[in-house]
């Protein structure tokens, strides 16, 4: 016999009258694969109730009982056999539901008790068709010459369409669910699925990544579904990065992207488990490692410049491209939050992630208020919190400075929108002028870590703790004293393993501790204010100052320093300066930055400073004479005309 998928380029009968009708579901009744075929191919232009009396065919024709219990030929992408024809076309004509249902946004109880009774045989017999003629259970990759790659890439599209028809209704769904080894064959023909099915998608069919976002439930569900996803990939989580990354960049190229480009978004999701209550953090990890921050915000550029082409309402799905951008900012939200920041951010921004929440800025008005809450979020909360790192403020100065030129930034600033830009462009430049002094200084010069010495001087006059890269000392004994009577054995360990110049240049280190500084100048009225309200009569070097980055805005607190080492032994207790020594000044000052790190916790810098409270009367010892808050004021202003273009 021929191969039944030869069936698929026969052509279609233009029109039936009643009696051509009546023949041909009769054929098709009684099993004539060619009749079959063309009914499941025109049956859902049929008009109501006729068009949904049609499945009870396809039903008869998946019959359990008839599943051949080996292959009847090794030659994979044919389809042999009247039964294996008849279960085919059967399986094609319930997938050609899956679209026009989907389309709708209906979640529907079709057929009702039927479809929960076919579902078995339709497994069985999905099974039996793609470990058979698609991928045989004991290989890792599909199983075809090359001569039919496209006829397994559509058996493997009519399984997956027919599955999707199945769990659009809500009962069938939950039965799907409770079947062993379902999310695992779903998983395996998305990670095998061919690459020109995103390119070429033929006759309405839907692919894996569709199928595997219907199947996610929720809670227990969900996570044993991940189980089965990782057992289909072999474990290899690398692997599904890969494949679910270059699907979503193929779905970004595709002329058709919105549907494929949602399911994309959704597996990213799913996989990384954002999606599920307990989220999975080395596998998120591994996909950013991959590239998943990039691609979600080419996506998000792919569609601002599909609705900046034309009006909101213009655009084909306009409802479905807005929840596709909802769904990439969720993404990336979540993932500026993880693990260590600071790379995700950087490269977020790098990414062009000020120019998606630019060109994106057309849509905003079209959004559900609370989904536009995770938009503004990203900007009103995630990178300003992050403004405290070197590298976020240099990759924030060159975006801005690239969009300050551009017509549709200038007119985001007149909106309501501005308003939340104006507060980053805001801190932006007065961080950047305090990176600038920075910069000047820190080649200019530096102090050496030894308490008792402080000296200042250019930094090649310098030694470097060889274990943490970061300490420097004037000579070897400040370097001794310092380790051995100041507690840099304990802070170098804690330096050179919680800190890190795999994510964070250690020169981020040494620039919160200046900007520590300047905020704490910046701040000075408002501190010695709430001294004087929270702690009356206290003398104000036994005072602590905590400048908490983590919150937007800043906050500021004043706590009296013994009781912050009662209370947090662990947290603010620092030995290198508990004991006093005669000719230490008694004038000194704790000045602690608590800083992100990622969703782990919070790190905290604490340097100890002179003459912080009398800042007016005398300039401070730990920057050599130097005063430099007015010039750093005059910089932020600078910045600030720089970013809005204004004289």
């Amino acid at each position: 016999m021929e191969n039944a998928l030869d069936l698929l380029d026969i052509d279609l009968p233009s029109t039936l009258d009643a009696v051509q009708l009546v023949e041909l579901i009769m054929a098709a009744q009684n099993g004539s694969m060619k009749e079959l075929a063309i009914l499941a191919r025109i049956y859902t232009s049929f008009n109501s109730p006729l068009r949904e009396k049609i499945p009870d065919i396809f039903f008869r024709h998946l019959d359990p009982s008839k599943v051949p219990s080996k292959p009847k030929s090794n030659i994979a992408g044919i389809i042999e056999g009247v039964e294996e024809g008849r279960a085919f076309w059967s399986l094609y004509g319930l997938g050609k539901l899956a679209r026009p249902l989907r389309e709708s946004g209906l979640e529907t109880d079709l057929c009702g008790q039927e479809l929960v009774k076919a579902w078995p045989r339709i497994f069985k017999w999905s099974e039996y068709l793609y470990t058979s003629r698609v991928q045989p259970p004991s290989t890792n990759r599909p199983h075809h010459t090359s001569e039919t790659p496209s006829r397994c890439g559509d058996i493997r599209a009519v399984i997956v369409s027919s599955w999707c028809s199945l769990v659009l209704s809500v009962s069938t769904k939950q039965v799907i669910l409770k079947t062993p080894g379902v999310v695992g064959l779903a998983a395996r023909m998305w990670i095998f699925e061919n690459a020109s099915d995103l390119s070429t998608p033929s006759d309405g069919i839907l692919l894996g990544s569709s199928l595997l976002g219907l199947l996610s439930g929720d809670g227990d569900s969900d996570l044993a579904a991940l189980d089965d996803i990782m057992s289909a990939a072999g474990g290899d989580v690398d692997k599904l990065a890969q494949t679910a990354l270059s699907r979503l960049k193929m779905a970004i190229k595709s002329p058709h992207f919105s549907y494929h480009a949602e399911d994309g978004i959704f597996i990213l999701q799913f996989i990384t488990g954002l999606c599920l209550p307990k989220p999975q953090a080395k596998i998120h990890e591994t996909f950013l490692n991959h590239g998943a921050i990039s691609v979600c915000i080419k996506l998000l550029i792919q569609i601002a410049s599909v609705f900046n082409a034309t009006t909101f309402n213009a655009v084909p799905d306009s409802a479905g491209l807005g929840k596709l951008m909802f769904m990439a900012f969720q993404f990336l939200s979540r993932s500026l939050e993880a693990t260590t920041g600071v790379p995700w951010v950087t490269e977020a921004i790098n990414a062009g992630l000020l120019t998606a929440l630019v060109e994106c800025s057309s849509i905003y008005g079209d959004v559900e208020p609370g989904d536009c809450m995770v938009v503004w979020s990203i900007i009103t909360h995630i990178v300003p919190k992050y403004l405290v790192y070197y590298s976020v403020i240099e990759a924030m100065d060159a975006m801005l400075l690239q969009l300050e030129r551009t017509d549709r930034y200038l007119s985001l600033r007149k909106t309501k929108a501005g308003e939340v830009f104006d507060r980053l462009l805001r801190l932006t430049s007065w961080r950047f002028a305090v990176a600038g002094q920075f910069k000047q200084l820190y080649k200019q010069g530096t102090l050496c870590w030894n308490p008792q010495c402080r000296k200042v001087d250019t930094r090649k006059s310098f030694r470097r703790c060889a274990k943490c890269c970061f300490a420097l000392y004037c000579s070897k004994e400040c370097q001794i004293a310092h380790w051995k009577e100041f507690g840099h054995r304990t802070e170098c360990h804690e330096i050179s393993n919680s800190y890190t110049g795999e994510f964070v240049p250690s020169r981020d280190w040494q620039f919160i501790q200046n900007l520590n500084m300047y905020e704490a100048c910046r701040s000075m009225p408002y501190l010695k204010q709430l001294a004087a309200e929270e702690h009356p009569g206290i003398p104000l070097d036994e005072l602590t100052i905590t400048i908490d980055y983590t919150e937007t805005p800043t906050a500021f607190h004043v706590d009296i320093h013994s009781e912050l080492v009662k209370s947090h032994p662990h947290v603010y207790n620092f030995p290198e300066y508990d004991e006093y020594r005669p000719d230490e000044p008694k004038d000194s000052t704790f000045i602690i930055g608590l800083v992100p790190n990622g969703s782990a916790s919070t790190r905290l810098h604490h340097l100890r400073f002179d003459g912080i409270w009398s800042l007016k009367e005398k300039p401070m010892k730990n920057l050599g004479g130097r005063l430099l808050l007015d010039r750093v004021e005059e910089n932020t202003q600078a910045r600030w005309r720089l970013y809005t273009g204004t004289s």
